[in-house]
């Protein structure tokens, strides 16, 4: 397995994302966490690592995914960030996402995108109590509701195999490289020369 870490700060005063990696013989974990709310930093840096600290805490070598799901659930992620991550398991790949974080196999984009669905309901409505009270009827529904700090991260699954290539990133990367992402034309190893406005944080993984 070929893995590539990647975390740059855009023009932004501040960098509050955190990725995290895990590798065991039968499992590895890749966490992303993109982290907001810059004029409350110190803070949310505070929270961010207070979370990652007390997640992996449980993590060893005979953590099962169900329990790594169970305590993902129970702590508090009510913090200024959006929490993502992959689990790699032989020939599986489980992906929970929520925020506007996407994950891309094979050039093709396998998370629904949060940020559309927020858009489309914000694009006439400013206040984000009346946005939520939309999600009751909204077909996107379910995605807003993440976005509105639903503590329950969305979970999908797709199979493995050799040769597949995954990118998990945060918006502030995707925006910039999504199109080179699609046309497989993404070299994770030349993302240094890149020149992106937001933080762009993530991984690229080659099975």
């Amino acid at each position: 397995m070929q893995v590539e870490a990647f975390n740059f700060q855009g023009q932004r005063f501040t960098n509050l994302d955190v990725i995290k990696k895990v590798h065991y013989e039968n499992f590895s974990i890749f966490l992303v966490i993109d982290g907001f709310k810059q004029d409350e930093a110190v803070l949310t840096r505070q929270h961010i690592e207070q979370f990652v600290e007390e997640l992996f805490r449980i993590v060893t070598s005979s953590t099962g995914y169900s329990q790594f799901m169970s305590f993902l659930k129970q702590l508090d992620k009510g913090f200024n960030a959006s929490v993502s991550f992959l689990w790699l398991e032989k020939d599986k790949c489980h992906v929970g996402f929520c925020g506007d974080c996407r994950v891309y196999l094979n050039g093709n984009l396998k998370t629904v995108d949060h940020t559309h669905a927020w858009k489309m309901c914000s694009r006439k409505i400013m206040n984000p109590n009346v946005i939520g009270e939309l999600c009751i009827t909204h077909p996107y529904q379910n995605v807003l509701s993440k976005t509105i700090k639903d503590h329950e991260c969305e979970i999908i699954d797709f199979d493995l195999q050799s040769g597949d290539e995954i990118f998990i990133i945060t918006d502030g990367g995707w925006q910039h490289l999504h199109q080179k992402i699609i046309n497989k034309e993404c070299n994770p190893i030349e993302l240094c020369n890149e020149i992106f406005n937001d933080n762009a944080s993530g991984y690229y993984i080659k099975i």
